[in-house]
């Protein structure tokens, strides 16, 4: 039953409402989370935003992400554009498998994934892994970062890469110009 501030109640289980939770001090974030309220909102449901400084602790922490004590998580990965970097998030029991991902097809895809060399075949086990993640909905990615990297004409060598390593992964390369 739709209530009068707009949101749907259950008739024993009350208002129709998931808590969003998120780290202190991203104003990024936190107008994620207002968009996202206001929309959600339109359906006829709340969110309410929690700011959980304790969301990267430990499975003994009652509201991390390990222990999986929240509705739902705005947060961010870091990795590489190489999928093999990311076999933790979505393999059965993977360390960073958040969202309790269980699923045999996806597990045999990517032990695959991780040591096929061909890379037409990885990419193609890839895009299967990828395939099954979104039927099940696993995950939502809402954006990617994008990555700024300026330098002056007077260095050589820095070439902007969009990878966790950030913009000194191949310091070794990087000089004044001559």
């Amino acid at each position: 039953m739709l209530g009068s501030d707009g949101v749907y109640a259950h008739p024993t289980d009350g208002r129709l409402a998931l808590q969003l939770s998120t780290l202190p001090n991203d104003p990024l974030r936190a107008d994620t989370i207002a968009v996202v309220a206001a929309q959600v909102r339109e359906a006829g449901f709340d969110i309410e935003p929690v700011i959980d400084r304790d969301i990267f602790e430990g499975a003994d922490a009652a509201t991390s992400l390990e222990s999986r004590g929240f509705d739902v998580a705005l947060f961010a990965w870091l990795s590489s554009p190489y999928v093999s970097g990311k076999v933790a998030l979505y393999r059965t029991g993977g360390k960073q498998n958040y969202a309790g991902v269980q699923n045999a097809q996806v597990d045999d895809l990517l032990d695959q994934l991780t040591t096929e060399l061909d890379e037409d075949r990885s990419a193609q086990l890839a895009n299967e892994a990828d395939r099954v993640l979104w039927q099940e909905l696993a995950t939502i990615p809402l954006y990617q970062v994008p990555t700024f990297t300026a330098w002056s004409s007077r260095f050589t060598g820095i070439v902007p890469n969009a990878a966790g390593a950030g913009p000194l992964w191949n310091s070794e390369e990087i000089s004044l110009a001559g």
